[in-house]
């Protein structure tokens, strides 16, 4: 029981699309008409009112994932399948949020949330690294800058991510593995057409 409750609190935190909240009540605009890909994001937030909007959109993503794991799956002893069930809620409740018809973000804030909340905060800064370091290889190799770029490497970092969990702590492999197929559907427009380029 407490697990579905935590699922269910855990989805409708996740669900909140706080900046596209943010924009329209403190900037009166609709943050899907910046950027490339119209997602209700932080950056989004960011390109469409700064950074007084940004910041503090993106704490509250941050934060969404964070509280309901740190209090229902660090402190718990839950098995595989519920724990992978509670730390999956909140980003599932923002890609899938039914405030926007079920049409919501990319989950990468609430991802380092989640993350964050089952650690308190080390493996977020691990994510952080791995994506810092494909950031660093994509300069370096002086790829093109836009969505299709950003979403192979958001994708590659949590898949690299994934298997440090499975030698380093294998009991979040599952949660992990789901969270990588979120982002995968998440990005899938701008995969696609990362592919496409190919050829």
């Amino acid at each position: 029981m407490e697990t579905t409750l935590a699922c269910i609190l855990g989805f409708f935190s996740g669900s909140v699309l706080w900046s596209d909240v943010l924009g329209r009540l403190f900037c009166g605009v609709d943050i899907t008409c910046y950027g490339e890909d119209g997602n209700p994001g932080a950056i989004n937030a960011l390109k469409a009112c700064g950074w007084k909007l940004g910041v503090p959109a993106a704490v509250l993503d941050v934060m969404k994932g964070f509280l309901p794991v740190y209090y229902f799956a660090l402190q718990k002893d839950l098995g595989p399948a519920a724990l992978t069930a509670v730390m999956v809620a909140p980003i599932m409740g923002h890609i899938f949020s039914p405030l926007r018809r079920f049409r919501g973000g990319k989950g990468i804030a609430t991802t380092f949330g989640v993350w964050a909340g089952m650690s308190a905060g080390v493996l977020a800064f691990v994510l952080a690294a791995f994506l810092a370091l494909l950031e660093l290889g994509k300069w370096a190799l002086h790829l093109p800058k836009g969505s299709r770029t950003d979403a192979v490497g958001t994708v590659l970092g949590f898949a690299i991510f994934t298997l440090y969990l499975y030698v380093a702590l294998p009991y979040l492999t599952m949660p992990a593995l789901v969270n990588w197929a979120l982002l995968v559907y998440s990005h899938r427009k701008e995969l696609a057409a990362a592919w496409a380029l190919r050829y």
